[in-house]
């Protein structure tokens, strides 16, 4: 490995990425109170791509698809499940500190355009748990670099409103190439 190895050769100024991991959810409280009964956390990934300005500076876009959900929610005298997906789409200013040669420190700060998709069939579905939000999009990783040109990485994502009432984090890993 090349004493180097963290930071990216001189010509690689575009890279793209890819993670797995898991989310959770800040959900709104039903109204009235229904059993919580909710799935709060489900599997997530992300895609992503960059410009890097330089050594330490670069802008990102990105994919987030922060999984499935479902919550119970009061109806009459019984209670009801609501399911949805999330996902978001980001763009963010992203800084980098590299450590000692193989490792770096990384962070996101950025506007995200997110929504809840209702997949229940029951009507009418509660309002909040659905629909789409612009919102802060905040995150925070480390990256070990293998090679120049690929590295691995760990990162959580956090977004402020995926939907209007709901706020949103995923924590993954993943890899990241260099170009």
């Amino acid at each position: 490995m090349r004493a180097s190895a963290a930071e990216p050769e001189a010509n690689t100024r575009f890279y793209a990425g890819g993670a797995l991991g898991g989310s959770s959810f800040d959900l709104p409280a039903s109204n009235p109170p229904a059993p919580d009964h909710s799935a709060k956390t489900a599997a997530a990934l992300k895609g992503y791509f960059g410009y890097r300005l330089s050594p330490y500076f670069s802008l990102e876009a990105g994919y987030a698809r922060l999984g499935s959900l479902n919550r119970w929610t009061a109806v009459g005298g019984g209670a009801m499940e609501q399911k949805g997906v999330a996902q978001a789409f980001y763009g963010a200013a992203a800084g980098r500190w590299a450590i000692n040669p193989a490792f770096a420190l990384n962070g996101r700060v950025g506007v995200a355009s997110s929504k809840i998709s209702d997949t229940n069939t029951a009507s009418p579905p509660e309002p909040g748990q659905g629909g789409r939000a612009t919102g802060l999009m905040l995150g925070a990783g480390a990256e070990y670099s293998i090679t120049p040109k690929i590295a691995l990485t760990a990162d959580y994502d956090h977004f402020d409103r995926v939907s209007k009432t709901s706020k949103g984090g995923m924590v993954t890993v993943g890899a990241r190439f260099n170009f």
